[in-house]
């Protein structure tokens, strides 16, 4: 049902001249995908709606938007703004563009349900520079793919972004169980509402999200690993390890089967503690024992801790928030 859910807020669709390309042998699991170079001005469809806004189609992409204050979104900005700009496409290594649907009608594609898996930052960049002089000169590398399986999608996003300088826990974004654990935060209101930041500062440019109340992946995997693995002695100073164990399957976080309820609750118990501390109603000195103090938490309700994939740990995780 969330992933059907998920779909719905990804309806998009655009039609573009894609001349220069080339057609992808036959690939299994992929309908569809062609590689190429594209205008400025048909790359702008893609990433605009009609009235000129940004699309809202980077959901599947590692990172959010970094700002042009990141030396190398601040390099392409420069690239773009000068009389060198045609140079850009042997420049930079492009962008990703995975859709449920091409459809072909000699150069002009129709691309239905689609999403930039790699080169959010890119796009966002070429957005941002679209009053540019020189802008109608840029040629964008692309790579465009059809495929409805999400396992094959999964696998393109992983590939792409692992080129690239990204923290292996920021990868672990990218799961089904990533994105429904986001939705489960989103269930909460109130003082209940915490954030979860499941892409690299996707909050940044929205004013009304207080940054205390943002739980990022790294800070997911230390509290749920301090409070229910009862780890908080590896959290603190082998996170490193902890990073590991879980890319090699050693360690079960972010397991499909789990439930979400565990993870929002470790997530709001640090949350809560890290507010105490700031209010000095706890000593700061025992900031440095934060994970060790949301295992003991825990550990006060002395009933035995259900199975991750049990429907007990809803129950179980309630009367803890409750406490």
């Amino acid at each position: 049902m969330s992933t059907a859910y998920r779909k719905t807020k990804e309806s998009v669709s655009t039609t573009i001249n894609f001349n220069n390309r080339i057609t992808m042998p036959e690939i299994n699991g992929i309908s569809q995908a062609y590689i190429g170079l594209l205008p400025y001005k048909e790359f702008y469809k893609i990433v605009s709606d009609d009235e000129g806004n940004l699309l809202s189609i980077f959901e599947d992409n590692v990172r959010d938007f970094q700002g042009e204050n990141n030396d190398v979104n601040g390099g392409i900005s420069t690239t773009l703004k000068h009389e060198g700009s045609e140079i850009f496409s042997v420049l930079n290594n492009g962008v990703t563009i995975v859709a449920s649907s091409i459809s072909p009608t000699g150069n002009q594609f129709t691309i239905k349900d689609y999403q930039i898996v790699n080169g959010c930052q890119t796009s966002n960049v070429l957005y941002n520079n679209c009053d540019s002089p020189n802008i109608n000169n840029v040629n964008i590398p692309i790579k465009l793919i059809a495929t409805t399986d999400d396992d094959v999608k999964t696998r393109i996003t992983l590939a792409t972004n692992n080129q690239t300088p990204i923290k292996k826990e920021q990868l672990a974004s990218l799961t089904q169980f990533q994105r429904s654990l986001e939705q489960y935060y989103n269930s909460f209101s109130g003082e209940s509402k915490i954030y979860y930041e499941r892409r690299s500062k996707q909050y940044n440019s929205d004013n009304k999200v207080l940054k205390s109340r943002i739980i990022t992946v790294p800070y997911q995997i230390k509290s749920f690993a301090g409070m229910f693995l009862d780890e908080p002695h590896n959290v603190t100073s082998y996170f490193g390890l902890i990073v590991r164990r879980l890319n090699e399957g050693k360690i079960q976080i972010f397991n499909n089967e789990h439930f979400p309820s565990p993870y929002y609750t470790s997530a709001f118990a640090y949350y809560k503690l890290e507010t105490f501390f700031r209010k000095g109603l706890i000593d700061k000195s025992y900031r440095k024992v934060k994970f060790h103090i949301l295992m003991l938490f825990r550990m006060c309700k002395k009933t035995e801790l259900p199975p991750f994939n049990s429907k007990k740990i809803d129950n179980y995780c309630e009367d803890l928030l409750n406490f």
